[in-house]
């Protein structure tokens, strides 16, 4: 991070996928044995291990550029347990901000099954057990927290452009301003096509925040149909 930040120094900051996608560190290998000699013989817990090493980046980050902002991005908490998950958001740097999954490890009933909302789903409300959690230790510690999204589709049907459904995002962003949620990633690879969808997420993400659902829908048909 050091020699990062010394070779592109307008960098505004880093984000970095601290659990999931490849071994980040020992951590990051989710609820299986920690093998790694080292970590075994210090003894530190995995919500310690994860924290140590965020906070090695934001050390060699800072050392450069000490306003530089780190987002540590969670995306595969779902392999951990919720007490390590707990542990981990309870004991991490103030200085680092914390991003999870909106939706990931929730609940939702539709057509008579129970499914297991993974990463993302638009068609959930949300927010997961993941994201709860860790949004309420976060606002216990006032330290920042952002959330990951899909806002135009998601995995449910990932081969359209967007899906028109601007009240279930109007539920998910005001649950992000009550829970005191300061920034939000809208989209990755898909679900990020110029639409309704996009125009909402970004309505929504600026203060004074509207007062309720349906005064917000008329906003909306207001910019794309004119008229109040």
């Amino acid at each position: 991070m050091k020699n990062l930040f010394t070779l592109a120094p307008d960098l505004a900051g880093f984000i970095n996928i601290s659990v999931g996608e490849s071994i980040s560190c020992c951590a990051s290998i989710g609820n299986n044995e920690i093998t790694c000699p080292h970590c075994k013989a210090v003894g530190l817990t995995r919500g310690q291990l994860l924290s140590n090493c965020e906070e090695a980046l934001r050390r060699g980050m800072n050392s450069i550029k000490p306003d530089a902002e780190l987002i540590s991005w969670a995306y595969a908490h779902r392999s951990w347990n919720m007490d390590d998950i707990k542990e981990y958001c309870s004991i991490r740097s103030d200085d680092i901000i914390l991003m999870q999954n909106f939706e990931d490890w929730g609940e939702e009933e539709q057509l008579g099954k129970t499914r297991l909302a993974i990463d993302y789903w638009l068609s959930y409300t949300g927010p997961g057990a993941i994201f709860r959690e860790s949004v309420k230790i976060a606002n216990e510690r006032e330290t920042p927290m952002y959330a990951k999204l899909q806002v135009c589709c998601s995995h449910e049907v990932a081969t359209v452009p967007y899906v028109p459904v601007p009240g279930i995002l109007y539920k998910k962003y005001k649950y992000l301003h009550e829970k005191r949620v300061t920034g939000v990633i809208q989209c990755w690879y898909f679900g990020n096509y110029p639409s309704l969808m996009s125009k909402t997420a970004g309505e929504l993400s600026f203060e004074p925040f509207f007062e309720d659902e349906q005064s917000f829908m008329k906003h909306v048909a207001g910019i794309y149909w004119g008229g109040k």
